[in-house]
């Protein structure tokens, strides 16, 4: 069975046009949305910050619950410096300056290093305040 020049032409136009609808298809399926971590059109303003706001809400409420009262200056000492802290250790270990940096096939990565890092130094940091607040 041979195959002439123009019905070779033909399957492969086919096989072409197949590919290519099926590719047009999947894109079109796919939402592109800024909210989607792992879109590119993602805003990476929102990477952290629903775990930056729950972290500084606790650090908030343990510095009420004991009546710490931060001896440093406002500059050098603010309440949500324990979030900022953290952010900046996942920056830096992802090599970059701001969350933008952050490769998107990384950004599940970075939230999940973001609570585990919260986990370990929140009761080391409460302890302390405790300890700071009763003296």
């Amino acid at each position: 069975m041979e195959i002439s020049k123009e019905e070779l032409q033909q399957i492969i136009n086919e096989a072409v046009l197949q590919d290519r609808d099926k590719r047009l298809t999947e894109q079109n399926e796919k939402v592109i949305s800024r909210f989607d971590i792992d879109s590119s059109a993602y805003n990476t303003n929102l990477l952290f910050r629903d775990l930056r706001h729950d972290l500084s809400k606790k650090c908030d409420d343990l510095y009420q619950s004991c009546n710490y009262k931060c001896p440093y200056d406002k500059l050098a000492y603010y309440p949500a410096k324990l979030t900022d802290m953290i952010r900046e250790i996942i920056l830096v270990s992802f090599n970059c300056r701001s969350n933008i940096g952050v490769p998107i096939k990384d950004r599940r990565k970075a939230r999940k290093m973001y609570k585990e890092l919260e986990q370990v130094l929140f009761p080391v940091y409460a302890e302390s305040v405790q300890r700071m607040g009763s003296e």
